[in-house]
């Protein structure tokens, strides 16, 4: 299976050493993609990283939208706090 690190990290370790990668065939067609949330709670705030892996045989009516498509890149913030009374993150 595949290593969420590894993935996170951007390391190609992960395909060369002949882990298993799901979506090469129709056997998840029910299944959009995977989203992989990371985070880290340190002193300047929470980090956090995020990827989805879109399913390119995903049946249409299970496909990710467009609009997931951006988080095809690692997307890494920190949150540094809240404002609870507005419910607005400041970064």
């Amino acid at each position: 299976m595949l290593n969420a690190l590894s993935v996170l990290d951007g390391s190609s370790e992960a395909f060369s050493l002949g882990h298993v990668v799901y979506f090469t065939t129709n056997r998840f067609e029910n299944i959009g993609g995977l989203g992989i949330f990371n985070f880290v709670s340190r002193s300047r705030g929470v980090e956090y990283e995020f990827i989805v892996f879109a399913n390119p045989n995903a049946l249409p009516a299970t496909q990710l939208p467009p609009s997931w498509m951006v988080y095809e890149e690692k997307l890494t913030c920190v949150v540094r706090g809240t404002d609870p009374r507005q419910g607005i993150m400041y970064l």
